[in-house]
């Protein structure tokens, strides 16, 4: 929904999610078309989607994986969350000078993407990636946390030393399990549910 300076609603567009929205000139706007079911990816985005101020999608990237989730139907996603940056703003959102491209540029999305480390655990991670996603939606590159571990300040076996027992994290924990450690800005911030999470 669009407010304006008032508190008065300007636009709402219907079936948008956003994780996050965000406002481009035109009256486009950014944003997802629904989520993946949390048992099977928690914040993963279906898609991420260019609108029109009449609704209409004109950009869509959904191509990062296929998924096939037990008793879900089995389709592409993008697995988005958190952030992206279209080319053109280095702010990630309007502002003057900064104007993000509408009808063509990269964009740069931050997704997941399960993949199994053994410098890190023995167990599946669900990766953080960015890809550089082209206006036709072809990914022409992509930058793995994982891939980068060793530059985080790990020692010798220090990835695995701090992967702890398969629990939720704080956020998303039942208070009345333990609490994981959190490890500084510098390292892997690594939790999980069903599998580890980079």
């Amino acid at each position: 929904m669009l407010l304006g300076m008032n508190g008065h609603e300007i636009r709402m567009w219907k079936d948008v999610h956003g994780f996050p929205n965000k406002m481009f000139p035109g009256g486009m706007l950014m944003g997802s078309t629904g989520t993946r079911h949390p048992k099977h990816g928690l914040q993963d985005q279906l898609d991420l989607v260019q609108i029109d101020w009449d609704g209409k999608i004109v950009w869509k990237f959904d191509r990062a994986e296929f998924v096939e989730d037990p008793g879900q139907k089995s389709q592409w996603m993008a697995r988005q969350h958190h952030d992206f940056q279209r080319e053109g703003s280095s702010t990630g959102y309007y502002a003057p000078g900064q104007e993000p491209k509408i009808d063509s540029g990269n964009t740069l999305v931050l997704c997941h993407k399960n993949t199994v480390q053994p410098y890190i655990s023995d167990k599946t991670l669900v990766d953080d990636v960015i890809y550089e996603v082209t206006w036709d939606g072809d990914i022409v590159w992509e930058w793995n946390c994982s891939d980068h571990a060793h530059e985080m300040g790990f020692g010798e076996g220090g990835a695995q030393r701090h992967v702890p027992r398969p629990q939720l994290s704080r956020r998303h924990a039942d208070r009345r399990r333990p609490r994981r450690r959190r490890l500084d800005a510098r390292q892997l911030h690594v939790h999980s549910w069903s599998q580890q999470v980079v």
